[in-house]
């Protein structure tokens, strides 16, 4: 009886660990990919006030 209870906890921690661990990895991803998205929009703004600056160039150069 005492070993059945025991191999039941032993799957259950295991389980739960796994779930835990899971729940890490979803978290790490969610940072990981906000980060990205992040980045990625900052390059897009960086490129858009990069062509924004160049076409005040070309503006002022042909005034």
């Amino acid at each position: 009886m005492i070993k059945v209870k025991m191999i039941i906890n032993g799957t259950v921690m295991a389980n739960l660990r796994d779930m835990l661990f899971l729940h890490d990895i979803k978290i790490a991803t969610r940072i990981t990919f906000n980060r990205m998205e992040s980045r990625m929009l900052s390059a897009m703004e960086m490129r858009m006030v990069s062509q924004f600056w160049d076409g005040e160039k070309l503006f002022n150069s042909k005034g």
